[in-house]
């Protein structure tokens, strides 16, 4: 006698509900774009819908007309939570939100195997929110140290012979000049006179001018994307004090020397 499994509709539907929310709301944090949320519940709430039909239609009993419900079911929500889009970014958001439901799904099996906790629809729906809390509170972190670290770039001073090599912070000052700490700069030239230095006006925070000793670099090499810019007689002015306070970088570079049509080199 083949095994009866009795199904609460109303249950089923509350529990696909809250899992669809969950997975589109993960999927909108990996993605750190900033969706209607009255889109995502409807969205969720049409998906559990149709989950329930397709069970009350008993399509799960064909493979075939189960996978084929299942992939035009989640290009429909997929467009509706997300919006209009072309098809390539329908396929891009499409993977996606299969990947975070099948990774959803992975860990609260793990939990279960692991833990040998019963998998009750509340406890799924209070272990999702709880990874959802989590990539709400560390997406920020990460996206913030990745916006840091594209600031920052590795470069090369050369004059008469000598070389230095450090990091650089990106900053969008009028005049492309460079700035750079004094003991830093000081190893260009160890052994040697100083070279000839101008003196070169500026503006900053608090202060509305001052002058700063600048000298004319040889070469000048930073790297962008795996290769190496490079930039001849480039102006770099001292700075007497540290420009950066916990040591992460030694110059601050301007944003024209990295759009140097004539100096590209590989690696």
């Amino acid at each position: 006698m083949p095994m009866r499994v009795k199904l609460y509709l109303d249950v089923f539907f509350l529990i696909n509900t809250g899992m669809n929310l969950v997975v589109f709301l993960t999927q909108s944090l990996l993605m750190q774009k900033t969706i209607r949320l009255w889109r995502l519940i409807l969205a969720s709430v049409l998906g559990a819908v149709m989950a329930c039909l397709l069970v009350l239609f008993h399509v799960h009993r064909n493979l075939l007309l189960l996978v084929l419900s299942y992939f035009f079911v989640s290009v429909f929500l997929v467009r509706l939570a997300f919006g209009k889009m072309t098809t390539a970014r329908t396929v891009m958001h499409l993977l996606l939100y299969y990947a975070c439901a099948f990774i959803l799904a992975g860990l609260l099996l793990q939990v279960q195997k692991s833990f040998h906790y019963p998998l009750t629809g509340a406890s799924m729906l209070g272990l999702m929110l709880f990874v959802l809390l989590l990539l709400r509170y560390f997406m920020p972190k990460l996206k913030k140290e990745k916006e840091r670290v594209s600031y920052l770039y590795r470069l090369r001073i050369y004059d008469r012979g000598s070389k230095i090599e450090g990091m650089a912070l990106l900053d969008t000052g009028k005049k492309p000049v460079m700035l750079g700490s004094k003991n830093f700069l000081e190893k260009l030239w160890k052994g040697k006179d100083p070279p000839l230095m101008r003196m070169i006006p500026y503006h900053s925070v608090g202060k509305k001018m001052g002058m700063l000793c600048a000298f004319r670099a040889q070469r000048l090499e930073i790297e962008c994307g795996g290769d190496w810019q490079f930039v001849e007689d480039a102006w770099v002015a001292v700075c007497e004090e540290c420009v950066s306070v916990d040591g992460e970088y030694e110059m601050i570079l301007h944003p024209d020397m990295l759009n140097n049509e004539n100096g590209k080199e590989k690696s």
